[in-house]
């Protein structure tokens, strides 16, 4: 189980007990976020002898009035335009995740798991940047501070950020509209990354 001692740290971005290079400490952090947004809540506590116990409450859910072949009828997923897009994800399997959804809709990708990557990755890219893609919250630094970096070198570079982190950076940048909530569809994705590089 979780050690009491750090009990109540276990829910900050970037604490983690892992050595370097084996955990990001984003995990527990992404939980609480993804709870909070949806009016629930997260307790955990350590029950000696078994271990640690983490309870999750959720809101009661109302059924919905809508007929079902409403809520089943999917929109039309908007496909690519031949743009290039670069995805900025610390979280391995999430960035295959969301690469591998824009190459299927016709996107042409280039992926980085670290901003220091990315950086490295655009500057050395021949063709144009259409739309960078990117987590808000990552080690090196943040999705508004890559989004500068790159920028100076592409002014025509727009920016999607996407975010399960529910603290005022992500706060701020939702209200631009320019922002994915974490977790998200594969139609949600193409959807917004179509009304950023149209907008």
């Amino acid at each position: 189980g979780i050690d009491p001692s750090i009990l109540d740290r276990v829910f900050e971005p970037f604490f983690t007990t892992k050595p370097i290079g084996k955990g990001t400490g984003l995990g527990l952090s992404t939980v609480l976020g993804i709870m909070e947004q949806h009016n629930g809540h997260i307790s955990i506590a350590h029950a000696q002898p078994s271990g640690t116990c983490v309870t999750l409450y959720f809101p009661l859910h109302a059924p919905s009035a809508a007929p079902l072949e409403e809520i089943c009828s999917p929109s039309p997923v908007p496909e690519a335009g031949g743009e290039t897009i670069l995805v900025v994800e610390d979280e391995q399997e999430l960035l295959q995740y969301v690469s591998a959804q824009l190459e299927s809709l016709g996107y042409t990708v280039l992926s980085s798991h670290s901003p220091k990557e990315a950086v490295e990755l655009a500057s050395s890219h021949a063709g144009i940047i259409h739309l960078l893609l990117t987590d808000v919250i990552m080690p090196e630094m943040d999705g508004i501070e890559l989004y500068t970096l790159l920028a100076r070198n592409n002014r025509t570079l727009k920016v999607l950020y996407m975010s399960g982190y529910t603290g005022s950076l992500a706060e701020e940048i939702s209200r631009s509209g320019n922002y994915l909530e974490k977790p998200f569809s594969r139609q949600l994705l193409a959807q917004q990354v179509r009304s950023v590089l149209d907008g």
